[in-house]
């Protein structure tokens, strides 16, 4: 799995804020990203949505990819699979390991 950044931090760091506290060298996420998935609910209502770079492409070593709807199978389960183990990673930070799902880590 890929080292876990607090978007609240990287944020900061990309506005210069020195408060920021992330080493030199942090990745850009805004500069090369995969894939990007947001989610809100309400007591009655939620709504997603999951953006990705062409992934055949990104296997080939093509660059500056944009970000785009999954269009493939496998470009929507590469988002499922990174949330799942990433909602394992929520659940351990926050100690509820009864929470977590040990098939669901990358």
């Amino acid at each position: 799995m890929a080292k876990i950044i607090d978007l609240d931090r990287h944020r900061m760091r990309l506005a210069g804020d020195p408060r920021a506290d992330e080493p030199l060298g942090a990745p850009d996420l805004d500069a090369d990203p995969l894939a990007y998935f947001e989610v809100v609910w309400g007591p009655e209502v939620c709504g997603w949505n999951a953006v990705t770079v062409d992934m055949e492409a990104y296997r080939r070593g093509e660059e500056d990819l944009p970000l785009r709807p999954p269009q493939t199978t496998y470009e929507m389960e590469l988002i499922i699979r990174h949330l799942r183990a990433m909602a394992n990673d929520l659940a351990r930070g926050h100690r509820m390991d009864d929470l977590v799902r040990p098939e669901d880590d990358l």
